[in-house]
């Protein structure tokens, strides 16, 4: 049995054709059939062709749509997806309420990989909380950093760029657990394991977790996110390699 809830007709962008989008898949698991998303943990979801998300000027957490992210500067919905210019647009997501051991992840488009750009950041800096670096030299960053420069070199995926091209759509998975001493992270890119970094600071505390989450830039309005993203989710655990294909299954033939 499949069940598909307010079916849209919707573009892709990266594929100029058309498509029909589940915007919230509730799909019953059966034998060579497709699979629901991972609910369990999550605590924050944006959805742009998710008309429980909110509409062409706000995006509401589906999980508690009393938090509300708003569009900044230009930033809008544009075919089913956030999209973002790369001089100024970002949503603010306000502050969520995060624990030491999470997951974010995103479906995504960058559009130029010739500049350092922020697609998230919860935190103070490059080296303070949780945040996604699209980087000039097609490396891609994804840092839950305790306030030294451990994350910002150790979690990197080099040569993302060849995984993700400019144009195409991507799933990235970021997942940090403390695993005691220290903490283990991991980024996937379309459901396969990228890079782990292990560190061994004990204790490992991700700093500035009570900082607002912004969508498109760094906390510092710079390094402005040149694409489009289609969904974000946070979870508060750290996904594992069977959850995070399960996403991917679950969501791709939106996006590919």
């Amino acid at each position: 049995y499949i069940i598909y809830e307010n079916i849209q007709q919707s573009i892709n962008p990266s594929r100029n054709n058309t498509k029909l989008r589940s915007t919230k898949t509730q799909i019953l698991m059966s034998a060579g059939g497709f699979r629901d998303i991972v609910t369990d943990g999550i605590i924050f979801q944006i959805d742009a062709a998710n008309n429980l998300c909110g509409n062409v000027t706000n995006a509401k957490n589906i999980v508690n749509p009393t938090e509300i992210g708003s569009f900044n500067n230009g930033a809008s919905v544009v075919d089913n997806a956030y999209s973002f210019d790369g001089v100024n647009d970002y949503i603010d997501c306000g502050v969520i309420n995060q624990v030491q051991t999470f997951s974010y992840s995103m479906w995504v488009t960058p559009l130029n990989w010739g500049a350092t750009r922020v697609a998230i950041q919860q935190g103070q800096s490059s080296n303070y909380g949780v945040s996604f670096w699209f980087m000039s030299d097609g490396t891609l960053r994804c840092l839950g950093s305790n306030g030294t420069n451990d994350s910002y070199f150790g979690n990197v995926v080099v040569n993302a760029d060849t995984y993700l091209p400019s144009g195409d759509w991507g799933h990235i998975v970021f997942t940090h657990e403390q695993t005691g001493p220290g903490a283990t992270q991991k980024i996937y890119i379309n459901g396969i394991l990228r890079n782990t970094y292990v560190s061994t600071t004990n204790p490992y505390i991700v700093n500035y977790l009570g900082n607002p989450l912004y969508i498109g830039k760094r906390n510092n309005n710079s390094a402005f996110f040149l694409g489009n993203i289609g969904t974000f989710k946070n979870y508060n655990k750290a996904l594992t390699q069977a959850e995070t294909t399960q996403n991917y299954e679950a969501t791709k033939y939106r996006f590919i």
